[in-house]
């Protein structure tokens, strides 16, 4: 965990002085946040980067996914896919087998399954890592 703060001190040194960072480096910063258990702080980083004008990617909502899952927040991880769909991102084979992983370690599997169907539905393929976030 001891790469988050001084990721975070960058990211507002870099704001006060330039240049403006871009979605690598909050991106970064948020995966920082993950590894240190700090799962608030990648949902506050994306607030932000709206505010900024700075637009999250699927890595990004990738890491909030990461950091809410290593949280136990499978409620805000499905709240967070409705919000990259808002941000008119759509989520890769990652994102929504991490999903599904997820909700399946809360023993939500009626939400693990929901998603998995809506990957059948849609062009995202469903590979061994997915099955294996299923079992």
């Amino acid at each position: 965990g001891s790469q988050a703060l001084p990721a975070l001190q960058l990211l507002r040194r870099l704001r006060r002085r330039g240049p403006e960072p871009d979605v690598v480096t909050f991106t970064q910063a948020a995966s920082a946040c993950e590894h240190a258990g700090l799962w608030q702080e990648p949902l506050r980083l994306v607030e932000t980067m709206r505010c900024l004008n700075v637009a999250p990617n699927v890595v990004t909502f990738g890491t909030v996914l990461g950091a809410l899952d290593r949280a136990d927040r499978w409620s805000a991880a499905v709240e967070s896919l409705s919000a990259m769909r808002n941000n008119t991102i759509e989520p890769n084979v990652v994102t929504l087998s991490a999903l599904i992983g997820s909700c399946g370690r809360a023993q939500q599997w009626q939400q693990s399954l929901a998603v998995a169907k809506a990957m059948r539905n849609s062009e995202v393929s469903i590979n061994a890592f997915t099955c294996s976030s299923l079992v």
